[in-house]
């Protein structure tokens, strides 16, 4: 499965590197010819094909392995833009509408769950990540992603149990200067 994502890859290079060497007359030839544009006298129709939700996902899978992103990284960002978009759909909301109200209403149902503010962070980032996706392939008119910020993580406090616990609740139990033999 891996293998056609790097051969997209490919062919997308290659068509960028042809494109940018053709002519303005020849390049706009050529997009007249892949994007079906119907020319009808001096008046120019484009019949716009939405693309389904599935299909942008499928796209999103692409963009993310290309990026080199690793496989749980991708999983997760999946997921929650799957879980996004089914919310959309449910709310009757195609991508190409949403709003930033359709945004905050989400996160904040997301994080009514009772979540931890780590597991918030990764999941505004994945919105994040996915919004900036729609936005640069024009799926979506506005950059959302720039409006939503990202909590900061908490870092775990790490504190050995026995070296600093035990000795503060009980002083006269822990004595390490003191052997089992040594009953001083």
């Amino acid at each position: 499965m891996k293998e056609s994502y790097f051969l997209r890859d490919i062919i997308e290079k290659d068509l960028i590197g042809i494109v940018k060497g053709l002519p303005p007359d020849k390049l706009l030839e050529l997009y007249k010819s892949l994007s079906g544009i119907k020319v009808d006298g001096s008046i120019e129709i484009k019949e716009e094909v939405s693309k389904n939700t599935e299909d942008i996902k499928k796209e999103y899978l692409t963009h993310l392995s290309s990026e080199s992103k690793a496989d749980s990284t991708i999983k997760g960002y999946l997921s929650e833009a799957s879980k996004l978009t089914k919310y959309l759909g449910k709310n009757k909301v195609k991508l190409e509408y949403m709003s930033m109200s359709d945004i905050d209403t989400y996160l904040s149902m997301t994080r009514s769950r009772n979540i931890s503010n780590n597991t918030y962070a990764k999941v505004v980032n994945s919105i994040r990540s996915f919004l900036n996706f729609l936005y640069s392939r024009s799926y979506i008119e506005k950059d959302l992603s720039s409006f939503i910020k990202v909590p900061k993580k908490i870092n775990p406090i790490k504190v050995s149990f026995f070296t600093n616990i035990v000795p503060a609740l009980s002083p006269t139990l822990y004595r390490p200067h003191l052997s089992i033999n040594n009953k001083s």
